[in-house]
């Protein structure tokens, strides 16, 4: 009879993990799978779409892809209107938080791939003395040249039209300009 009391003592002294049928263990490796394809929102890699009908395929320059050299998108794809609503945006945006520069702009346009911004002391209510004390910048096209100044989507979008970006006052005085490759490097800290 010991015999059988020693027998039972060792299966009851066997760990656990080894008690397990090994189909007990492929369903423990299932199961911690779906468990981590759950966890991570069932993330697969899809192949991308293709353009759709309204969509225009991307084109660039056939010499560039012949050469294997990155174009430059297309700026025909960006309007005057894009360029003037962008622009003007940010102005009224910074006129809207208190920004006393920002109401002094009365006039934003795009000519010939020139961004232009008139600056009147008087539609902010005050003189140009008091403008030129409390404007921080040398150049007021650092202001006015926000919307391309940054590696985002607005400024990735709308620099390839945009030349420069030049600012003045009502009666038509300069109070500064700044290409496109110097606001990016302003902006970013990096060449264009």
């Amino acid at each position: 009879m010991s015999f059988s009391n020693d027998g039972a003592a060792t299966a009851a002294k066997k760990p656990w993990y080894r008690r397990v049928p090994w189909w007990g263990w492929v369903l423990v490796v299932v199961a911690v799978l779906v468990v981590g394809a759950l966890a991570n929102g069932g993330d697969q890699p899809t192949a991308s779409p293709s353009p759709t009908a309204t969509e225009a395929p991307a084109t660039g320059d056939a010499s560039a892809e012949q050469t294997g050299e990155p174009s430059e998108p297309a700026a025909a794809s960006v309007t005057d209107a894009e360029v003037v609503a962008a622009f003007q945006a940010y102005i009224d945006e910074r006129a809207g938080a208190g920004v006393v520069i920002a109401k002094a702009v009365t006039d934003v346009s795009f000519t010939n791939r020139v961004v232009r911004v008139t600056f009147d002391p008087a539609a902010a209510g005050i003189d140009q003395a008091t403008f030129d004390t409390i404007n921080p910048f040398d150049n007021l096209a650092e202001f006015a040249g926000d919307p391309i100044m940054f590696d985002n989507d607005q400024g990735n979008r709308l620099r390839p039209a945009i030349d420069a970006v030049e600012t003045v006052r009502a009666d038509g005085t300069p109070l500064g300009t700044m290409t496109t490759a110097e606001l990016y490097k302003a902006g970013t800290g990096e060449d264009l």
